[in-house]
């Protein structure tokens, strides 16, 4: 595992501020920050890297990583040090998509960016704020044709959209 020295410690949701929904399906991970170097900067940048409850690195591919919120948060609590955080595996045994609003939110005044508040509107969904505080995750009952979109320059912002073969991390804090 990679060195964390210096990295934040993720928010950690509780069980109660996650839809039911999400919860009734298995599909749950640990994640922490780790440093990796990227190559077109040729800086170390924080990446958020999935592991099972078991520490090993966890693939969205791979259900036996994947388990319960109930399990995910007792080995949170039993690991501090770690500075875990919950994630969730898109996949196709799921009636989920997630939506990622990068760069939409001020995390000083929690202002969204109207692009952001448009999304969250029309969705009418499950929205949190991201671990970084700027951005926004929505979760919504939805199957995509293909494998998922990007796009990195959406009104001043990026927006990625997946139903499979992705995590999403999770906060539990709502969008206000």
């Amino acid at each position: 595992m990679e060195d964390q020295d210096g990295a934040p410690k993720p928010p950690v949701p509780s069980k109660e501020s996650l839809p039911q929904k999400l919860q009734d399906h298995p599909q749950f991970v640990v994640w922490r920050y780790e440093w990796r170097l990227d190559e077109k900067s040729g800086e170390q940048k924080l990446t958020k890297v999935p592991y099972t409850t078991q520490n090993n690195r966890a693939s969205h591919s791979r259900p036996t990583d994947w388990t319960t919120l109930d399990n995910v948060l007792r080995h949170i609590d039993a690991n501090p040090a770690r500075k875990y955080g919950v994630g969730y595996v898109f996949s196709e045994n799921d009636p989920f998509c997630g939506i990622d609003l990068d760069n939409c939110r001020d995390p000083e005044t929690g202002e969204i960016a109207e692009w952001g508040r448009e999304w969250i509107r029309k969705l009418d969904s499950y929205a949190e704020v991201s671990p970084s505080g700027t951005g926004v995750k929505i979760i919504v009952k939805a199957v995509l044709p293909g494998k998922g979109r990007k796009n990195p320059n959406y009104a001043g912002g990026a927006v990625e959209v997946y139903d499979r073969n992705r995590f999403f991390t999770l906060t539990g804090v709502p969008v206000e």
